[in-house]
């Protein structure tokens, strides 16, 4: 009786093990998937969020100098329209 005990207490064990195991190895990908692995020249979530983040913040520097150009056109546009109509006003008087 103790014997099957024992024995069934050994696989209980063995099985638990088994399960660490697979639990380990899950743990391990799920590593390699947020950091990556260099060895495999694979990037992982976090390389990739910091190169996203990095062209996010060139987009935005971009876009800011693309508005000053916009406001620079259209100021230098309002003057030369005034300047053409007061100067076509001058011309048909």
């Amino acid at each position: 009786m103790e014997n099957e005990l024992f024995i069934s207490q050994w696989q209980e064990v063995s099985r638990m093990v088994d399960r660490f195991e697979g639990m380990n190895k899950k743990v391990d990908e799920m590593y390699s998937a947020i950091v990556g692995n260099d060895r495999l020249g694979q990037d992982g979530l976090v390389h990739r969020l910091q190169k996203l983040e990095d062209k996010v913040t060139e987009m935005e520097a971009i876009i800011t100098k693309t508005k000053g150009y916009i406001a620079g056109a259209v100021g230098v546009g309002t003057i030369l329209g005034f300047l053409i109509s007061t100067f076509v006003k001058y011309i048909f008087k």
